[in-house]
């Protein structure tokens, strides 16, 4: 993680979309190196989710977005019902399908984000 926050960092100060992708990448090793079923496999899935989303504010890719909903589908689909931060993925899919909506103006996304 201290890489992660490092090259978040680099980017705030240099702007170089570089340290962006550096985040993205070492995000996604993370979630590789976890299995499915241990408990910080959805803990890396959220780091992740929030490096795209972080991305996404800076740059304004809706790749961003789309890759954001897509792994928290994942992060739904891999925990059980009731685990704890279940409540949390579903409002920020919610929030996440909304933004895609204001870009897209696409009606599926709103009405999947109610």
């Amino acid at each position: 993680m201290d890489v992660l926050g490092r090259e978040i960092r680099q980017y705030e100060r240099t702007k170089r979309e570089e340290h962006l992708e550096e985040s993205i990448r070492v995000s996604r090793w993370a979630v590789q190196a976890t299995s499915h079923g241990h408990s910080t496999h959805t803990i890396q899935l959220n780091n992740l989710v929030r490096v795209f989303l972080y991305r996404y504010n800076c740059i304004n890719k809706t790749e961003d977005l789309e890759e954001a909903i897509q792994l928290i589908r994942q992060a739904l689909e891999t925990s059980p019902n009731d685990y704890a931060f279940r409540g949390s993925w579903i409002l920020n899919l919610s929030i996440i399908l909304q933004h895609l909506y204001k870009r897209t103006e696409k009606m599926e996304h709103l009405e999947e984000a109610i």
